[in-house]
């Protein structure tokens, strides 16, 4: 209980000290008048338009979202912006704040903050809302009494679960000593109050999370970490992964300590001790959570992984994969301006072909897709590779 003073610091300097523009000068902010036309994408959001869509397969943002963030369209750009969220959080929100105020162009500090147009990813209709740290069913229950009090409001709902829910040697939600049946407790009050939302407000869109690595190396928010993953992934929840991406390194290589449990990847954290566990987001890490947050709410807005998010490696083909990690299998979907011979394999990350599932194969323009089971292959980083005549595309594989 010692750790509370210290995060309720953290709250006061992610959600004050830097809520201002730092001396930037920044000219008035453009009107939202909410006349953006929205792509209609099925027969409710025709007669709904600002109506939040969901993919039928679900939606999971982890480490690669981030990657995406340059490929996200004007249009969906626009479409996002429009949405309106409410984010209740405590300290690692208040990085996550920070990061969408630079990717805004809103701020002087720090310098990488001034390269984007001011602006052009508007946050302002997204509400992020200081709550403190009251305790796992505390935070579960400040959620929903305030998502039915804010209901009309907004559009899109989300809570973060800060770390002090995944200490181990606290009572919540894991015990002390470590209790099992605490941990099914804990998971099926958050599991059970989330799924009552969405059932009560069926055209209101609800955002699950993962547990951050502020305190990295836990078993408490590993274990309850794996059942939030399975269980989104399962039911087609939208998935904001926060320990996924923190626990990759930019080239896709998950972090574990020597238990097997995800740690942080040290260059995003704030703490740089020598030994330190903790991990606020430093402005590396801020950055690169924001990003994904904007991958996942272009999503969220309507955009199909067509319009939104689809990477344009080469001028005459397009590859990308979906779900991406996966366990058993994944789709792998690659798009041709033109008709052309194919070679598709996947490599393993010293470069040898571990799997050739097209070979020379003749193709006509528009989209193809391959399903690709992982059987046989260990857990790791693995590359998919399409080659044409006039050109080759890659993309990374991480197999769980």
């Amino acid at each position: 209980m010692k750790r509370i003073p210290h995060c309720l610091l953290l709250v006061l300097l992610s959600t004050s000290l830097f809520a201002d523009n730092h001396g930037r000068d920044i000219p008035p902010a453009p009107p939202l008048t909410g006349s953006f036309q929205y792509t209609v994408v099925d027969a409710i959001r025709a007669s709904n338009p600002s109506r939040p869509v969901i993919p039928q397969e679900g939606l999971v943002v982890d480490h690669e979202a981030a990657a995406l963030f340059d490929n996200i369209s004007d249009d969906a750009i626009k479409s996002a912006a429009a949405l309106r969220l409410m984010f209740r959080h405590a300290s690692v929100g208040g990085t996550i704040n920070d990061g969408l105020d630079c990717l805004q162009g809103t701020r002087a500090h720090p310098a990488e903050c001034t390269q984007y147009p001011v602006y052009k990813y508007d946050r302002r209709n997204w509400d992020f809302q200081p709550r403190g740290n009251s305790g796992w069913y505390g935070k579960v229950d400040d959620f929903a009494a305030e998502t039915e009090r804010q209901l009309a409001s907004f559009d899109v709902f989300s809570f973060k679960y800060c770390y002090l829910d995944g200490l181990d040697e606290l009572a919540q939600p894991c015990g002390n000593p470590y209790d099992p049946a605490k941990v099914d407790k804990a998971w099926s009050y958050l599991r059970d109050n989330m799924e009552r939302l969405e059932a009560a407000h069926p055209d209101k869109l609800f955002i699950w999370w993962t547990i951050p690595l502020t305190q990295s190396g836990q078993v408490c928010a590993d274990t309850l970490n794996a059942r939030i993953r399975r269980y989104a992934r399962e039911r087609g929840k939208i998935l904001f992964d926060i320990a996924d991406i923190e626990c990759h390194d930019p080239n896709g290589v998950k972090q574990t300590n020597g238990g097997g449990v995800e740690v942080a990847y040290p260059p995003y954290c704030g703490e740089q001790k020598p030994g330190a566990q903790a991990c606020h987001p430093n402005w590396t890490g801020k950055i690169l959570l924001a990003k994904a947050f904007w991958w996942m709410m272009s999503r969220i807005a309507g955009g199909s992984v067509s319009e939104v998010a689809r990477p344009a490696v080469a001028d005459g083909a397009v590859l990308q994969t979906y779900p991406n990690p996966f366990r058993d299998a994944t789709t792998i979907t690659f798009t041709l301006r033109k008709s052309t011979t194919v070679s598709l394999s996947v490599l393993d990350a010293l470069g040898r072909v571990v799997r050739t599932l097209i070979d020379n194969g003749a193709y006509q323009t528009g989209d193809h897709r391959v399903r690709f089971t992982g059987a046989g292959l260990v857990p790791g980083v693995y590359f998919c590779r399409l080659r044409t005549p006039d050109h080759n595309a890659v993309r990374m594989l991480v197999i769980r």
